[in-house]
C-alpha cells in the first residue's frame, strides 16, 4: 500500500477539477534545431491539428489534451507534418499523462479502393514494400498517411520518412487515382 500524502491528493483533484494538465510552454531545443537544419517550419503551438487527425476527447472535466512541436517540410519531394500529442484523461483522482508523435505524410494521391480497403501495412506489403513496425499506420482522406507512435528522437523520424518516400517514389503511378 502508498504511502498517504495529502500534496498529492489535493494536487491531483485540483488538476482534474480544473480540467488542466501541466502544458508543454517551451520550444524543444532538439527539434528546434532539426527542423532548421534541414529548412524546415517549427512551431511550438499545434492546436489547428485539434481534430483533425484524432478524435477531439470527451467534455468532462479531466480530459485534455495538447497538439505541440509541429514540423512540416518535405522530405523526398513527399509533404510531411510531425506532431507531438500530449493527453491526460481518465475518472481517476490522479491522471496520467500520456504522450505520443504522429506523422501525416501526402501520398502521390488518394490511394485505389482496393487499397483503402486494406490496412496501410498490408497494401505496402503488395505493393512489395514495408511499413516500419515501430508505429501503427492509417489511411486518412483524402491522400495522407497517418503514422503514431512513440518517436521522440528526430534521427528515429528521419529514418521513417527516409524509408516511406523512398518507396513511394518507386510505387506505380497507377496505385493512385487522379
Amino acid at each position: 500500500m502508498g504511502r498517504f500524502s495529502l500534496k498529492k491528493i489535493l494536487g491531483g483533484v485540483a488538476r482534474v477539477a480544473t480540467g488542466g494538465m501541466r502544458l508543454v510552454t517551451e520550444p524543444d531545443a532538439t527539434w528546434l534545431a532539426w527542423a532548421d537544419s534541414h529548412g524546415f517550419e517549427y512551431q511550438l503551438d499545434g492546436s489547428d491539428l485539434a481534430g483533425r487527425y484524432f478524435e477531439l476527447p470527451p467534455d468532462r472535466p479531466g480530459n485534455s489534451e495538447q497538439y505541440y512541436g509541429v514540423v512540416r517540410g518535405t522530405w523526398n519531394d513527399r509533404p510531411f507534418t510531425y506532431f507531438q500529442r500530449k493527453t491526460l484523461g481518465g475518472a481517476s483522482t490522479e491522471p496520467t499523462p500520456h504522450f505520443m508523435a504522429a506523422l501525416v505524410l501526402q501520398l502521390p494521391g488518394a490511394p485505389r479502393a482496393d487499397l483503402l480497403a486494406m490496412e496501410p501495412a498490408k497494401a505496402f506489403a503488395a505493393a512489395g514494400g514495408e511499413l516500419p513496425r515501430t508505429g501503427s499506420f492509417q489511411w486518412h482522406a483524402p491522400d495522407f498517411l497517418l503514422g503514431t507512435g512513440h518517436w521522440f528522437d528526430p534521427l528515429q523520424v528521419e529514418g521513417i520518412l527516409q524509408n516511406i518516400t523512398l518507396q513511394l517514389a518507386a510505387a506505380p503511378g497507377e496505385l493512385w487515382q487522379s
